[in-house]
């Protein structure tokens, strides 16, 4: 299927469907299920919260676990397309 013209979300994970990859992706899977075509998620690496809103990671392989885990990315991909910054 061809997306390239998909309406595309950009969001902090902590600030939209309750806090968390699990919540956005059901949020996706419900209310706002054909809405968008992907997300593009805002630093969702450890730690979230540095002196630059997560754009100063620690450690770019780790998922925040306050946010969830790799596993959880993983389903929100099987939904739609994934974008992510590489900082």
């Amino acid at each position: 299927m061809n997306r390239s013209n998909d309406v595309q979300l950009i969001t902090y994970v902590d600030r939209l469907g309750g806090g968390d990859i699990k919540a956005l992706n059901a949020l996706f899977s419900n209310q706002l299920n054909g809405v968008f075509g992907g997300v593009h998620l805002l630093p969702f690496f450890y730690p979230i919260d540095g002196e630059d809103a997560g754009f100063d990671p620690i450690d770019h392989t780790e998922v925040d676990s306050r946010l969830g885990s790799w596993q959880d990315v993983g389903e929100l991909g099987e939904n739609m397309d994934i974008m992510a910054d590489m900082i």
